[in-house]
């Protein structure tokens, strides 16, 4: 069962969705969720939910002094783009052995557009550190469909640019 799920049954970028949530949703509530109940500077407040969990992805974890000595400030919008990019390479691998990965293909539509109906539905979706989450998955269903094909010509021997008489 766990090889199923971190193996090739679920979409790598199913994690950064699921990190995300935890994060969000347990990790960072209070500075997020906190003042709009029970607060009476609640109805004051006109800050949308999404611009609250933008402000609190974009706290300073660290720096990184780079050689020109300009800090590099790492945010968690910084990490889950980080993380966004390695499912996206974990994902391109996974393309290439279409053989191997082909029942993940159902699974990738489901969770990508999951993650874009979030993205714009539901308001503490709606940031740049969860937008990598739809982007990615977009990105996975193009390669499942033109690297897949490029993958079963070369094992069927159907030469490139041959578009079987259509």
């Amino acid at each position: 069962m766990l090889g199923r799920l971190f193996g090739k049954g679920v979409p790598a970028y199913l994690w950064i969705a699921i990190f995300y949530i935890v994060y969000v949703g347990v990790i960072a509530a209070p500075e997020v969720f906190g003042d709009i109940v029970g607060s009476e500077d609640a109805a004051a407040d006109t800050t949308t939910i999404t611009e609250k969990v933008e402000q609190v992805l974009s706290e300073q974890l660290f720096a990184i002094t780079l050689f020109s000595g300009q800090a590099f400030a790492v945010t968690w919008t910084t990490i889950f783009i980080i993380l966004g990019f390695l499912a996206s390479w974990i994902e391109v691998m996974r393309a290439t052995k279409a053989r191997d990965f082909s029942g993940n293909d159902w699974m990738s539509l489901i969770v990508t557009v999951g993650a874009l109906l979030l993205f714009v539905g539901v308001g503490w979706f709606g940031t740049t550190a969860f937008m990598i989450v739809p982007l990615v998955g977009i990105g996975d269903l193009l390669l499942d469909r033109y690297v897949g094909q490029a993958v079963a010509r070369r094992d069927f021997g159907v030469p490139f640019g041959a578009d079987g008489g259509s």
